[in-house]
């Protein structure tokens, strides 16, 4: 998680603190038509860990061209609830899941807060392509994401 934090938007573990993870991977297959020629059949979309995270550091941390082949155009803070319709169709399923299996781990009356979140646009490449890494397993975490680690 944290090599993909770095590499998206330039951030390391010690600009953040983990508040929660999904449980269980989330799934989502991409359309044929949104995959390039050249990759259907092995390319079918992605399984993902979703990470609640608190920026610890500041807005100036963030570096969307912390590496050569920057994934990102821009940023925005965003509210926790993204309406699904500004989401691509075929992700929707995934946000609201993930969204909703997160929030219990929110502060109670304050949605107004700096958690950071997918509220940025994909830099894609010139084919229209967005391309899927492997996913690694993540690090297991307490049962109480917010106890101190040792």
């Amino acid at each position: 998680m944290f090599r993909e934090l770095h590499e998206e938007v330039g951030l390391t573990s010690d600009h953040v603190r983990i508040i929660a993870r999904t449980r269980d991977w989330l799934r989502y297959e991409v359309p044929d038509h949104f995959i390039r020629r050249d990759a259907r059949g092995h390319y079918r979309g992605q399984k993902q860990i979703w990470f609640l995270l608190q920026l610890v550091g500041r807005d100036t941390d963030m570096n969307l061209r912390a590496t050569d082949h920057p994934e990102f155009d821009a940023w925005r803070w965003n509210e926790y609830w993204v309406p699904l319709e500004v989401v691509i169709e075929f992700k929707r399923d995934v946000y609201q899941m993930a969204l909703t299996e997160l929030a219990r781990f929110l502060p109670r009356g304050n949605h107004h807060n700096r958690y950071l979140r997918s509220g940025m646009r994909p830099h894609h490449r010139d084919d229209g392509f967005e391309e899927s890494r492997p996913a690694t397993e993540p690090q297991a975490l307490d049962d109480d994401p917010g106890a101190p680690k040792d």
